[in-house]
Protein backbone atom coordinates (compact mmCIF):
# COMPACT_ATOMS: atom_id res chain seq x y z
CA UNK A 1 0.00 0.00 0.00
CA UNK A 2 1.38 3.52 -0.73
CA UNK A 3 0.51 6.04 1.68
CA UNK A 4 1.38 9.72 1.30
CA UNK A 5 3.59 10.25 4.50
CA UNK A 6 4.72 13.90 6.03
CA UNK A 7 8.38 13.99 6.28
CA UNK A 8 9.46 12.18 9.90
CA UNK A 9 11.82 15.22 10.57
CA UNK A 10 9.44 17.90 9.63
CA UNK A 11 6.40 16.38 11.33
CA UNK A 12 8.44 15.60 14.63
CA UNK A 13 10.02 19.32 14.77
CA UNK A 14 6.87 20.99 14.12
CA UNK A 15 5.29 18.91 17.04
CA UNK A 16 7.74 19.40 19.17
CA UNK A 17 9.20 22.67 18.31
CA UNK A 18 13.10 21.96 18.90
CA UNK A 19 14.34 21.22 15.43
CA UNK A 20 17.44 20.14 16.81
CA UNK A 21 16.77 18.01 19.72
CA UNK A 22 14.13 15.27 20.34
CA UNK A 23 13.45 14.51 17.07
CA UNK A 24 16.71 12.90 15.76
CA UNK A 25 16.99 11.19 19.27
CA UNK A 26 13.77 9.60 18.63
CA UNK A 27 14.05 9.09 15.10
CA UNK A 28 17.20 6.83 15.74
CA UNK A 29 15.26 5.41 18.62
CA UNK A 30 12.26 4.26 16.62
CA UNK A 31 13.52 3.48 13.37
CA UNK A 32 17.10 2.34 13.48
CA UNK A 33 15.63 -1.37 13.12
CA UNK A 34 13.35 -1.60 9.86
CA UNK A 35 12.78 -5.16 10.67
CA UNK A 36 10.33 -3.43 13.98
CA UNK A 37 6.56 -2.09 12.63
CA UNK A 38 7.05 1.70 13.66
CA UNK A 39 4.61 4.37 13.12
CA UNK A 40 3.96 8.15 14.44
CA UNK A 41 0.44 9.01 15.04
CA UNK A 42 -1.48 11.89 16.30
CA UNK A 43 -2.77 11.67 19.46
CA UNK A 44 -5.51 13.82 18.84
CA UNK A 45 -7.12 12.37 15.36
CA UNK A 46 -4.49 8.91 15.02
CA UNK A 47 -3.44 10.68 11.87
CA UNK A 48 -0.75 8.85 10.40
CA UNK A 49 2.32 11.08 10.12
CA UNK A 50 5.19 8.45 9.15
CA UNK A 51 5.56 4.70 9.09
CA UNK A 52 8.00 2.42 8.09
CA UNK A 53 7.72 -0.44 5.39
CA UNK A 54 7.64 -3.00 8.37
CA UNK A 55 4.56 -1.10 9.95
CA UNK A 56 2.46 -1.03 6.48
CA UNK A 57 3.37 -4.31 5.99
CA UNK A 58 1.93 -5.58 9.31
CA UNK A 59 -0.58 -3.19 8.98
CA UNK A 60 -1.77 -4.62 5.46
CA UNK A 61 -1.75 -7.89 6.44
CA UNK A 62 -3.83 -7.71 10.26
CA UNK A 63 -7.68 -8.48 10.16
CA UNK A 64 -7.92 -5.56 13.37
CA UNK A 65 -5.70 -2.60 12.16
CA UNK A 66 -6.05 -0.76 8.69
CA UNK A 67 -4.80 2.27 7.25
CA UNK A 68 -8.15 4.41 5.95
CA UNK A 69 -7.82 8.22 4.76
CA UNK A 70 -4.36 8.60 6.11
CA UNK A 71 -5.72 7.01 9.59
CA UNK A 72 -4.55 3.81 11.56
CA UNK A 73 -7.89 2.27 12.01
CA UNK A 74 -8.88 -0.26 14.51
CA UNK A 75 -11.83 -2.05 13.36
CA UNK A 76 -14.72 -3.09 15.37
CA UNK A 77 -16.65 -0.10 17.53
CA UNK A 78 -15.99 -1.45 20.68
CA UNK A 79 -11.78 -1.84 19.81
CA UNK A 80 -11.91 1.28 18.10
CA UNK A 81 -13.28 2.95 21.30
CA UNK A 82 -11.22 0.97 23.35
CA UNK A 83 -7.99 2.20 21.86
CA UNK A 84 -8.86 5.54 21.54
CA UNK A 85 -9.54 6.08 25.52
CA UNK A 86 -6.23 4.36 26.16
CA UNK A 87 -4.06 6.91 23.78
CA UNK A 88 -5.88 9.85 25.76
CA UNK A 89 -4.66 8.48 28.57
CA UNK A 90 -1.22 8.20 27.86
CA UNK A 91 1.06 9.90 29.70
CA UNK A 92 5.31 9.59 29.72
CA UNK A 93 5.43 5.76 30.14
CA UNK A 94 5.16 3.57 27.41
CA UNK A 95 2.17 1.39 27.42
CA UNK A 96 1.43 -2.03 25.97
CA UNK A 97 -1.96 -2.29 24.46
CA UNK A 98 -3.23 -5.60 22.42
CA UNK A 99 -6.13 -5.86 19.43
CA UNK A 100 -7.50 -8.71 18.29
CA UNK A 101 -8.33 -12.08 20.61
CA UNK A 102 -5.47 -14.23 21.72
CA UNK A 103 -5.27 -16.21 18.40
CA UNK A 104 -4.94 -13.50 16.07
CA UNK A 105 -3.54 -10.26 17.95
CA UNK A 106 -1.31 -7.85 17.87
CA UNK A 107 0.70 -6.33 20.89
CA UNK A 108 0.73 -2.76 20.42
CA UNK A 109 4.15 -0.53 22.50
CA UNK A 110 2.93 3.27 22.71
CA UNK A 111 4.09 6.22 23.96
CA UNK A 112 4.49 10.10 23.99
CA UNK A 113 6.98 11.85 22.05
CA UNK A 114 7.97 13.96 24.30
CA UNK A 115 5.23 15.94 25.69
CA UNK A 116 3.83 16.45 22.15
CA UNK A 117 0.61 15.21 20.99
CA UNK A 118 2.65 12.87 19.00
CA UNK A 119 2.73 9.36 19.85
CA UNK A 120 5.07 6.04 18.49
CA UNK A 121 3.72 2.76 18.21
CA UNK A 122 5.44 -0.53 17.41
CA UNK A 123 3.21 -3.40 16.30
CA UNK A 124 3.94 -6.91 17.44
CA UNK A 125 2.89 -9.95 16.55
CA UNK A 126 2.05 -11.78 19.77
CA UNK A 127 3.99 -14.91 21.20
CA UNK A 128 1.83 -16.95 23.15
CA UNK A 129 3.18 -18.94 25.99
CA UNK A 130 1.11 -20.49 28.18
CA UNK A 131 3.43 -20.76 31.04
CA UNK A 132 4.88 -17.00 30.59
CA UNK A 133 2.02 -15.11 29.02
CA UNK A 134 2.07 -12.95 25.90
CA UNK A 135 5.23 -11.74 24.97
CA UNK A 136 5.85 -9.32 21.03
CA UNK A 137 8.41 -11.11 18.82
CA UNK A 138 11.62 -11.35 20.81
CA UNK A 139 13.42 -12.27 18.39
CA UNK A 140 12.81 -9.36 15.85
CA UNK A 141 12.98 -6.33 18.73
CA UNK A 142 16.68 -7.91 20.14
CA UNK A 143 18.07 -10.38 17.44
CA UNK A 144 17.48 -13.24 19.83
CA UNK A 145 17.19 -17.09 18.17
CA UNK A 146 14.09 -19.24 19.14
CA UNK A 147 16.32 -20.87 21.97
CA UNK A 148 17.66 -17.55 22.95
CA UNK A 149 14.31 -16.13 23.60
CA UNK A 150 12.68 -19.20 25.03
CA UNK A 151 15.72 -18.66 27.45
CA UNK A 152 15.07 -14.73 28.37
CA UNK A 153 11.35 -15.93 28.84
CA UNK A 154 12.66 -18.71 31.39
CA UNK A 155 14.30 -16.15 33.17
CA UNK A 156 11.94 -13.48 33.55
CA UNK A 157 10.09 -15.95 34.97
CA UNK A 158 12.28 -17.03 37.97
CA UNK A 159 14.31 -19.70 36.33
CA UNK A 160 17.96 -20.11 37.28
CA UNK A 161 20.89 -21.20 35.10
CA UNK A 162 20.26 -25.15 36.47
CA UNK A 163 17.00 -24.83 35.82
CA UNK A 164 17.50 -23.39 32.74
CA UNK A 165 19.79 -26.13 31.53
CA UNK A 166 17.50 -28.78 32.69
CA UNK A 167 14.54 -27.68 30.47
CA UNK A 168 16.95 -26.49 27.68
CA UNK A 169 18.50 -29.67 27.54
CA UNK A 170 21.80 -27.99 27.49
CA UNK A 171 24.89 -28.08 30.10
CA UNK A 172 24.67 -25.48 32.84
CA UNK A 173 28.02 -23.88 31.23
CA UNK A 174 26.26 -23.67 27.86
CA UNK A 175 23.27 -21.99 29.51
CA UNK A 176 25.51 -19.97 30.76
CA UNK A 177 26.70 -18.73 27.58
CA UNK A 178 23.48 -18.26 26.12
CA UNK A 179 22.55 -15.99 28.86
CA UNK A 180 25.71 -13.65 28.17
CA UNK A 181 25.24 -13.81 24.52
CA UNK A 182 21.54 -13.02 25.06
CA UNK A 183 22.30 -10.38 27.37
CA UNK A 184 25.02 -8.50 24.96
CA UNK A 185 22.09 -8.55 22.08
CA UNK A 186 19.87 -6.92 24.58
CA UNK A 187 21.76 -4.50 25.95
CA UNK A 188 22.12 -5.55 29.50
CA UNK A 189 24.67 -6.82 32.37
CA UNK A 190 22.60 -8.67 34.80
CA UNK A 191 18.96 -10.05 35.34
CA UNK A 192 17.15 -6.84 37.21
CA UNK A 193 18.02 -4.67 33.76
CA UNK A 194 17.06 -7.63 31.55
CA UNK A 195 13.27 -7.51 33.88
CA UNK A 196 13.14 -3.47 32.92
CA UNK A 197 14.38 -4.11 29.18
CA UNK A 198 11.86 -6.68 28.28
CA UNK A 199 9.03 -5.70 30.49
CA UNK A 200 7.64 -3.96 28.05
CA UNK A 201 7.16 -6.31 25.47
CA UNK A 202 4.87 -8.55 27.76
CA UNK A 203 1.34 -8.48 28.58
CA UNK A 204 0.50 -11.32 31.43
CA UNK A 205 -2.30 -13.61 30.27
Amino acid sequence: MSLPMTSRLVALAGATGREDEAPSLHLSRWFANHAIACLFLSAQTLEVLDANAAAIRLVDASDELALSGGKLVVRGKAAAEQFRRFVYSLDGAPEIHMVGDHHRSLLMRVERVDETEVIAVQLFPIAQDEDQGLWANMGVIFGLTPSEDRLIKLLVGGANIKTLSEDLGISVETARTHVRRSYLKIGVSNREQLFAAVAPYRLKG
